[in-house]
């Protein structure tokens, strides 16, 4: 059985890719049969920069983070 898809499970939590464009990736795992499990995010660190991201679920159910940098 498959477990609840939450992203702070003890474990292997999730794995992270580091895109250019989190919208345009994300609508590539959409169309590989991926789903969302929340909205894209963009926040502003201390520092200045932006990082905006996204967690979905791959086909198998695995959970992503896609995430952009833009500097101050």
């Amino acid at each position: 059985a498959r477990s609840e898809t939450i992203v702070h499970r003890p474990g292997f939590g999730h794995i992270a890719f580091l895109v250019d464009d989190v919208g345009k990736a994300r609508q590539a795992v959409l169309e590989a049969g991926g789903a969302d499990v929340g909205d894209i995010i963009t926040l502003q660190t201390a520092d200045g920069r932006k990082v905006t991201f996204n967690y979905m679920t791959d086909p198998e159910g695995n959970i992503l983070e896609l995430q952009s940098w833009q500097e101050a």
